[in-house]
């Protein structure tokens, strides 16, 4: 089931409802969170 998002609408982008921009996003925010850039920005 690629449609993760079901029939929620986030404003009818062309990214919409991918799941590997999805995966990308996640990938990326959990990167964030082990390396804990958020807490050493300055």
């Amino acid at each position: 089931e690629l449609d993760v998002a079901g029939e929620f609408a986030f404003g009818h982008y062309t990214h919409e409802k991918n799941p590997v921009t999805a995966k990308a996003a996640l990938t990326t925010i959990e990167i964030i969170e082990q390396e804990g850039l958020v807490e050493n920005a300055a």
